[in-house]
């Protein structure tokens, strides 16, 4: 039986025995409410033996800084794994990396992409960072996921 629970404005739709955990994260517009436009998606997946996490995140058109988005969903997914997915799986190797995979849709995938630099271990994370921007920016983005600076969304 599938059990859904919100946490952290996260839709978790778990399967008892999941085959993988699937992080979703949804296209422009659409991401911001994925509990809503992608419901039958994550429905159909844990029917199928997984387990989804539809990740919201706000998105301005005015002001696309994906950084900052992929920043806030890197900080949520961190505070999932690691103090709120513990609860609710019994199963400890669910909550192992190897057993969690992306999906995203359209601007889902660009965050995933950024998503994938930041889960980076050291020092290819900040190899990653330096190769494409700054070294204020590598800089900051570095302490804006540091676990230090972190607090609930």
């Amino acid at each position: 039986m599938i059990t859904i629970h919100s946490i952290l404005g996260s839709r978790l739709y778990l399967h008892p025995d999941p085959r993988k955990i699937v992080h979703f994260i949804g296209g422009f517009g659409f991401g911001s409410c994925p509990a809503l436009f992608y419901h039958q998606l994550a429905h159909k997946l844990a029917s199928k033996g997984y387990s989804v996490i539809l990740h919201p995140f706000p998105f301005n058109p005015f002001k696309p800084d994906h950084w900052s988005l992929a920043i806030s969903l890197y900080r949520r997914l961190k505070i999932l794994q690691l103090k709120e997915l513990p609860k609710l799986i019994s199963n400890s190797t669910f909550l192992e990396a190897r057993n969690h995979v992306w999906l995203g849709h359209s601007l889902g995938c660009k965050l995933i992409e950024l998503l994938e630099i930041l889960t980076l271990e050291e020092p290819a994370r900040s190899q990653a960072l330096k190769s494409i921007l700054s070294p204020s920016e590598t800089e900051s983005i570095n302490s804006a996921t540091s676990l230090e600076n972190w607090q609930a969304p």
